[in-house]
C-alpha cells in the first residue's frame, strides 16, 4: 500500500487581497503521477508555488514525508526531497551546462562524490547534455534547455518531482520526447511527479491520477483514464484530446 508523501489539507493562498487557492485539498502518494489540470487563473501554478515555498499561504496545512511545512522556508525543501521545475525553466543562461548541474547539486555541496554520482546517473538520463556540457545554457535549444532544468533538478535528489508546463513552446516531436523522459523516471526511477501540464490528453496517458482545479478549488478528481473519459472534464478541458489521441 502506498504512503502519502504530500498531503496538503484546506489549503488557501493569496496574492495582495486575491485569493488564488482557497480550500485547495489533494496528495500524491509515494511513486505517484500525478496531473493538475484546469484553466488559466485556476490556481495551478500557485499551488507549486507554495507547496515550494515561494508563496507564504493564508491557511491550511502542506505535509511533506510526514513533516509540516509550514517551519521549513522555500531554500530548504529541495533538502527534503521537494523539487520544482518552474515554468519558463529558468536555467541560468550564461552558466555552462556542467555549472548549471552543479549549482542544482547545493543540498549535497558538501559530499563531492554523491554530486559526482548525482551528475552521472542524470548525464546517463541525458546523454545530449554530456555532450552539450561546456555550452552555455542560454545557447541550447527549447528541448534541451528543458532537458538542463529537469536535470537540474534531479541533481537535488527529489522525492517528489513538480514540474509546471514543461512542453511550454515545445515543438510537437520534442513534446513527446519530454514526455518520454518523464514515463522513464516514474516507471524506471519510481520518482513521484506533480505535474501541471496543457497538453492534457498526453499528461493522462502518463498519470495514475489527476486533479481538475477551478477557482483555487479541486472540481474534479479521479484516475487518469477516469479523467480522459470524464465527459465534463473532455468537454471543459480537453478539446484537443482526440488530436491528441490520434
Amino acid at each position: 500500500m502506498s504512503s502519502r508523501l504530500l498531503e496538503i489539507a484546506g489549503l488557501a493562498a493569496a496574492y495582495g487581497g486575491v485569493r488564488a487557492l482557497d480550500g485547495l485539498d489533494l496528495h500524491v502518494d509515494e511513486g505517484e503521477f500525478v496531473v493538475l489540470l484546469g484553466p488559466n487563473g485556476s490556481g495551478k501554478t500557485t499551488t507549486m508555488k507554495t507547496v515550494s515555498g515561494l508563496l507564504k499561504p493564508v491557511s491550511g496545512q502542506m505535509r511533506f514525508g510526514g513533516r509540516d511545512l509550514a517551519g521549513v522556508p522555500g531554500w530548504k525543501r529541495p533538502s527534503l526531497g521537494l523539487c520544482q521545475v518552474p515554468e519558463g525553466r529558468q536555467i541560468f543562461p550564461d552558466h555552462t551546462v556542467m555549472e548549471n548541474l552543479h549549482l542544482g547539486s547545493f543540498p549535497v555541496r558538501r559530499n563531492r562524490a554523491e554530486a559526482e554520482r548525482r551528475r552521472t546517473e542524470v548525464l546517463d538520463i541525458f546523454p545530449r547534455l554530456a555532450e552539450r556540457a561546456e555550452q552555455l545554457a542560454g545557447t541550447l535549444s527549447g528541448g534541451e534547455a528543458q532537458m538542463l532544468a529537469i536535470a537540474r533538478a534531479l541533481m537535488a535528489g527529489p522525492r517528489l518531482l513538480m514540474l509546471d508546463e514543461p512542453s511550454l513552446g515545445l515543438a510537437p516531436l520534442k513534446v513527446a520526447e519530454l514526455f518520454g523522459y518523464l514515463k522513464r523516471l516514474h516507471e524506471e526511477r519510481g520518482l513521484a511527479v506533480l505535474l501541471v501540464e496543457q497538453q492534457a490528453g498526453t499528461a493522462l496517458k502518463l498519470a495514475d491520477r489527476g486533479y481538475v482545479l477551478e477557482r483555487g478549488r479541486v472540481a474534479v478528481e479521479g484516475t487518469g483514464a477516469e479523467l480522459r473519459n470524464d465527459p465534463r472534464v473532455q468537454a471543459a478541458y480537453l478539446g484537443r484530446l482526440r488530436q491528441n489521441a490520434s
